[in-house]
């Protein structure tokens, strides 16, 4: 029989390979144990050292990483800024200078892109307002009853209204869908945030596709949409 094991000696522990065997007499009987000890202590304390110089080498890439992410994610909401900041200054100017020649249907137009860049921006901070939290760990979560296909429903209409027909929207449902536990103010969060996406990358007049099944005890909501998608090279890049 072969095996490692930990013994203390003087206060700390040494490691031992140890192989036993048995030691028969003269009639084949069992008389003794014997046994061979190798010491591994100074092995083990290498593997550990190893183990833990891996474990920091891999904490502090994470680290960087997080860096890196966050950087990137503010220069993405400054780059996303910038466009709606960029229309309202726009359409701001030119009401200032030519609201008194301008048709109403031409002032209204400019501050419905007022409206319409302004509540885009209240998206992104709201966007930014979750991430923070969930960065931070303090992301609550407070599960509620929740009529989902209402839900679902209420939503994909939303989007509809600030899609100017646009696409296409098809709404499907797998009866029957039981009452889903969930938080209300996180699924907004999540699935519009997906099909804003679905609507953003989709060529004009595609479709955007919205279901919403249940399996055992799990509702499963899709989106799919119509744009080009992620490569393979880029699925793996962002798994490695």
């Amino acid at each position: 029989v072969t095996f490692e094991e930990a013994i203390e000696h003087g206060g700390s522990l040494h490691y031992y390979y140890t192989t036993k065997f048995p030691l028969l007499d003269e009639q084949g009987n069992v008389e003794a144990v014997g046994g061979i000890s190798l010491d591994i202590t100074e092995r083990k304390q290498v593997e550990a050292a190893l183990l833990e110089s891996e474990r920091a080498r891999l904490e502090l890439n994470a680290q960087q990483q997080m860096v890196e992410l966050k950087q990137g994610f503010m220069n993405l909401l400054s780059h996303q800024l910038r466009t709606p900041l960029t229309v309202i200054r726009s359409s701001k100017d030119m009401l200032l200078r030519y609201a008194g020649r301008m048709p109403p249907e031409r002032r209204l137009e400019h501050l419905n892109n007022i409206e319409d860049q302004v509540q885009y921006m209240l998206k992104l901070m709201d966007d930014l307002l979750v991430i923070g939290r969930a960065q931070a760990g303090r992301l609550d979560c407070n599960p509620a009853p929740l009529d989902l296909i209402a839900f679902c429903r209420t939503l994909l209409e939303q989007m509809q209204l600030t899609d100017d027909s646009s696409h296409q929207f098809i709404f499907q449902v797998d009866e029957p869908i039981p009452v889903a536990n969930a938080d209300r103010y996180l699924l907004q969060h999540i699935v519009s945030n997906l099909l804003s996406n679905a609507v953003k990358y989709s060529p004009t007049g595609s479709g955007v596709h919205f279901s919403v099944s249940a399996e055992g005890a799990d509702a499963i909501l899709q989106i799919s949409d119509q744009g080009i998608g992620i490569t393979m090279v880029e699925r793996m890049a962002a798994v490695l």
